[in-house]
């Protein structure tokens, strides 16, 4: 076969517009775990353009099974969402792992224009982002914000906090649509 399916994604998916199945990433320690990582669009109420019931982004862990080299699908844990995409655009992103341990992520600022929701300049928001997590989706405590008297995870508030807070996962912030992230092995990720 020149094609072998490990998950059938086509229930929890949402593919309409820059949505879809962003990374497929095995742990590091793949052979001893069995964890896939995927970073993918959820599907929510028929995916529509809405700044409150839109789709999110999430990154899930699933384990894959050794017999059947298969995702097993309720085995899926969410480490990571987004608050929902307004926008069928500039929704990439991608995953990574960096030498540091930690799970790097690159999101779109979900908008049509760089100025219809400006989100990727606003820090209570993930969108327009790099963030840098832990496997278990806390957050570094060498983060940028992480100490900042307005610094909240706002993985567990939906994606988003007041605007008088800061999303305390951001690495650096003001990115258009970042949909691919590559880490240098020669060097730490925080250089």
């Amino acid at each position: 076969e020149d094609f072998f399916e490990i998950a059938d994604f086509s229930s929890i998916i949402c593919t309409n517009g820059e949505r879809g199945v962003q990374t497929i990433r095995p742990h590091p320690d793949f052979e001893r775990n069995r964890d896939i990582y995927v970073y993918y669009t959820r599907i929510e109420d028929g995916c529509l353009e809405d700044e409150d019931k839109g789709p999110k982004n999430r990154l899930s862990r699933f384990t894959m099974d050794a017999k059947t080299l298969k995702l097993t699908m309720s085995s899926e844990k969410m480490i990571f969402q987004t608050s929902p995409l307004a926008k069928r655009v500039h929704n990439g992103g991608a995953i990574e792992f960096g030498r540091d341990g930690k799970i790097w992520i690159s999101t779109g600022e979900g908008s049509a224009t760089s100025t219809d929701l400006d989100w990727s300049q606003q820090l209570h928001v993930m969108h327009g982002k790099i963030l840098r997590i832990n496997q278990d989706g806390s957050v570094p405590d060498d983060n940028p914000f992480v100490g900042d008297n307005n610094a909240v995870k706002c993985n567990t508030r939906g994606g988003r906090t007041s605007k008088d807070k800061i999303c305390s996962e951001i690495w650096a912030y003001g990115q258009r649509n970042p949909f691919r992230m590559v880490m240098d092995p020669r060097t730490k990720d925080d250089e």
